[in-house]
């Protein structure tokens, strides 16, 4: 019997944090203290981890945001920042990465009927006439698209499972994070054609992006912030000094001049950064920045550098809080 790669890999990671939770004393809960940072993506409807491996299920997600209500101090990133916390228990802030349509539909009514605040990272692509980004467009389009296709000039094949994979053996998506945004837009150009799941309205859930009126929409509110997710969502690492202002500065003024507030906050895509796009950030105007994972540990006792904690959506809500608490898988 042929099982899909998605059901082994979530059956080891379910069975994987059940048995890492129950290490885990209740009284980690109880004894919880600080802050730290949630990194949400996609919310949906089914929890589908076969489509992304990123997102949450909506039921997952409410009892979640009950759970950190019910036992955390669920605060802005902007408290955050500023330690404006309750001593006697975990301060939790919440973010979202990629601005999803789904975080808009989704997460948006729920953190608001549970009067909690939230931070939205978003990649404003709707001024290059797109609305999906470049990752999830290889995602969707895979299945639709040739066997062998050449992006400027580099070739890329699908293996025995349907998975684009580039001459030198990595994957399409390991070999792209290392383009700048002139190939980016070569991707788009050579796959769009073959983008027949746009067609399909069941799978609109993950893939699209915010509009500018929903961008304007949740910033009104003042539950929520706006901050900024690149202009191409490229890897800043691999990009030149110019190159990577621009993505910087490009997305923060189209930001700024759509919700009329300042964008303070910047989250690298993919999380990918170095010392010298850590400078280039600062200097492009952003007073903090904010990794699931920090990569140069010197980095922590900057005061304008904020770790995460991403969220494993194959855990049970009532795990994930535990993991939570213990600021560690």
């Amino acid at each position: 019997m042929n099982i899909p790669i998605h059901y082994l890999r979530t059956a080891k990671w379910i069975l994987q944090g059940k048995w890492k939770a129950a290490q885990l004393s209740p009284e980690v809960l109880q004894n919880a203290r600080g802050k730290i940072v949630l990194a949400y993506h996609g919310i949906d409807m089914v929890n589908g981890t076969s489509v992304n491996t990123k997102f949450r299920g909506v039921k997952k997600f409410e009892e979640e945001i009950r759970l950190l209500k019910k036992h955390t101090n669920v605060i802005s990133l902007k408290d955050y920042v500023d330690d404006k916390l309750n001593p006697e228990k975990l301060n939790v802030a919440i973010t979202f990465d990629d601005g999803f349509q789904n975080n808009f539909f989704l997460a948006k009514p729920i953190l608001e009927k549970h009067n909690l605040p939230g931070t939205f990272f978003i990649t404003p692509i709707w001024e290059q006439e797109k609305n999906i980004l470049w990752a999830d467009l290889v995602d969707q389009v895979t299945s639709f698209a040739p066997h062998t296709i050449s992006i400027a000039g580099e070739a890329y094949t699908k293996n025995i499972f349907g998975k684009y994979f580039h001459t030198s053996g990595l994957s399409i998506h390991q070999h792209v994070i290392t383009q700048n945004g002139s190939f980016i837009e070569e991707l788009y150009t050579e796959f769009m054609p073959f983008a027949k799941f746009m067609q399909n309205d069941s799978v609109d859930i993950y893939w699209k992006v915010m509009t500018p009126r929903m961008v304007k929409e949740l910033s009104d509110c003042d539950l929520f912030t706006i901050g900024s997710h690149g202009f191409t969502h490229t890897n800043l690492c691999f990009l030149s000094n110019e190159e990577t202002i621009d993505e910087l500065k490009i997305s923060k003024i189209i930001l700024e001049k759509l919700i009329q507030q300042p964008v303070d906050f910047f989250a690298a895509p993919f999380g990918a950064h170095d010392e010298r796009t850590i400078s280039l950030t600062r200097q492009a105007g952003y007073t903090h920045q904010v990794f699931a994972t920090l990569f140069i540990k010197k980095l922590e006792t900057e005061k304008d550098i904020v770790p995460r904690f991403g969220i494993n959506p194959y855990l049970s809500p009532k795990h994930q809080l535990l993991f939570i608490a213990n600021k560690k898988f």
